[in-house]
């Protein structure tokens, strides 16, 4: 058998102390079957038919006024749904208060990248123009200088012409090849490319004056006037100057070999 509130006739149990409904408290002598609802509905038509429309309607207010209560501990429930006047005015001093910080790092962000791409563009024209003097001035004095620096370097110090033309300057003596024997003869060298050569034998006293060229690595060539009358060479000999110690040089010329002795 159904039972029902006698306040807003919604249903409950045996157990209920109190209505879900409107929160009414229930007594056992009060509860309401579902015969005894249906009377009390009829007695409620009748009377509100009798009634103004004004307490009828006082009624109605009173009836929509319900709270939630635990069946079990008899408090009223609250609605979690509720918010205070406060909470409200919190939420919403938050949100106006992220919506300003949203609106300033926007600003920010702005100006910054507006600032970044302006200096980007300065920079680079200004990079451009120091490129351009660069490329047109500095670079081929500096590749100049690298390419004289290279030269330089690839040839040791002492098979350098300067360096050689130090060391051989002075008096040597040496023997000349001439037909089927040798002259012994005397070159002397200074070291602005001036030479000469004397032959001293038994019937012959002779010099020859000229010149020599020392390029780098000891390429050397002796030019004396008059030495084509003794040699059948002309009057240049050619060949490699390499330096033994500082008193003895080796002069080869094709498949001879000359070795000249320092005098003084």
């Amino acid at each position: 058998m159904r039972r029902y509130c006698r306040n807003c006739g919604h249903e409950i149990t045996d157990d209920d102390k109190f209505c879900h409904n409107c929160g009414k408290r229930i007594d056992k002598s009060e509860r309401f079957t579902d015969t005894g609802i249906q009377a009390e509905r009829n007695s409620a038509a009748r009377t509100t038919a009798g009634k103004p429309a004004a307490a009828s309607s006082n009624r109605s207010e009173n009836s929509v006024k319900y709270v939630q209560v635990d069946t079990r501990t008899g408090k009223i429930v609250k609605n979690s749904n509720a918010k205070s006047s406060s909470d409200s005015m919190m939420q919403g001093l938050t949100i106006a208060f992220v919506a300003i910080a949203v609106v300033i790092v926007m600003a920010a962000g702005s100006m910054f990248i507006s600032g970044y791409m302006k200096e980007n563009i300065t920079a680079g024209s200004d990079a451009e123009s120091d490129s351009a003097v660069d490329v047109s001035s500095a670079e081929p004095t500096q590749d100049n200088s690298i390419s004289s620096e290279e030269e330089v370097n690839t040839v040791p110090t002492e098979l350098q012409a300067d360096y050689l033309k130090s060391r051989i300057k002075g008096k040597w003596s040496a023997n000349l090849p001439y037909k089927s024997m040798s002259l012994p003869v005397t070159f002397t060298f200074d070291d602005a490319g001036n030479c000469s050569c004397m032959i001293k034998a038994l019937f012959i006293t002779k010099q020859f004056d000229g010149n020599y060229t020392i390029n780098d690595g000891g390429q050397c060539t002796v030019t004396l006037s008059g030495l084509d009358e003794y040699m059948s060479e002309g009057n240049s000999i050619a060949g490699s100057m390499q330096f033994i110690s500082d008193d003895e040089v080796n002069f080869t010329v094709g498949n001879n070999k000359l070795t000249l002795t320092r005098m003084e």
